[in-house]
């Protein structure tokens, strides 16, 4: 009897599972160039946007003799000068009008300040928060969080200076760190406060993303949702350590401050005084001359390690 052969049409359960792992792994594969794709594109527009602050800063000294916007002033330092500045509908933003100490001090910070410049500062400002939470409906409710927690923190301790009634003995207002000693007992103003005065502006970073830690802790793993702030402060403030790398690089934070901060799987965005923007890693950054113009080798002290006493006890 003549035997008769069956062409075999399905798959067995073993090539089965070999075609379903590889079709997971391309799609493995496709998701993670999406993923860095996005994160890519995401970052060009982080750069962008806070090379528009930078030109907003510019145009805010070309407006101001050449002064840098101050990175902060106190109620009182507003209420002397009767410095007002407004919300885009023209409403005074507090402390303004009545300059109460306990009003809320949203002109504190420079963040209001360089709005005029800016075409379109709600989603430039706010730009790492979603879509339909960047734009500003309500000034009042809003203004504190746009004035505090800007996707772009300032270099306001070196470059604008803050400003208060440091010591009570003096009725004019005093800048921080206008005369402190360094590491020889020599002192220097390392506050700059006009863009003239900046002698390395490639090198000195007036704005980077950051965040506030509240405490010691190490660098926040979900980075994309974390708020943004308005100052950034360098490694050593002062004589202070805010922050520092461990052996391993890693970011480690050593007591509350504003930290700088990568977003989307990338380094910390940076806008620097002659107008360029790039990216830094916390090893660039920890770097005292990224944030101070005047950082130099003092003694057995090299400059990237630069630091000074306080001004205010």
């Amino acid at each position: 009897m003549p035997t008769t052969t069956r062409n075999r049409t399905a798959f067995s359960l073993i090539e089965l599972l070999v075609v379903i792992a590889i079709i997971a792994i391309l799609v493995s594969i496709v998701s993670v160039a999406v993923q860095d794709s996005v994160r890519s594109a995401r970052k060009t527009v982080e750069l962008n946007n806070v090379r528009q602050v930078g030109n907003a800063l510019l145009m805010y000294a070309g407006s101001h003799d050449d002064r840098l916007v101050r990175g902060w002033q106190s109620t009182g330092v507003q209420a002397l000068a009767n410095d007002t500045i407004v919300f885009p509908d023209f409403m005074e933003i507090p402390p303004a009008p009545n300059y109460r100490a306990s009003d809320d001090n949203i002109a504190g910070p420079w963040t209001w300040h360089l709005v005029p410049y800016l075409d379109d500062p709600d989603p430039i400002m706010r730009w790492h928060l979603d879509p339909e939470e960047q734009r500003i409906e309500h000034f009042i409710d809003q203004g504190h969080e746009f004035a505090h927690q800007p996707a772009f923190a300032y270099n306001g301790w070196y470059l604008g200076g803050q400003w208060d009634f440091w010591d009570p003995h003096y009725q004019t207002p005093q800048l921080r760190f206008t005369s402190v000693a360094q590491a020889d007992g020599s002192k220097v103003s390392p506050v700059v406060r006009t863009i003239p005065h900046v002698k390395n502006s490639t090198e000195v970073v007036a704005f980077c993303s950051a965040f506030e830690a509240d405490g010691p802790q190490d660098d926040p793993r979900e980075r994309d949702r974390v708020a943004g702030t308005w100052l950034v402060e360098p490694r050593l403030l002062a004589n202070r350590m805010k922050w520092g790398l461990d052996e391993a690089g890693n970011v480690h934070i050593h007591e509350a401050g504003h930290i700088p901060l990568g977003r989307n799987g990338g380094p910390p965005a940076v806008w620097f005084i002659d107008g360029h923007t790039d990216t830094q890693t916390h090893e660039d950054l920890a770097d005292q001359r990224r944030w101070i113009d005047r950082a130099k080798p003092v003694g057995d002290v090299p400059a990237r390690d630069w630091s000074h006493e306080d001004d205010v006890r």
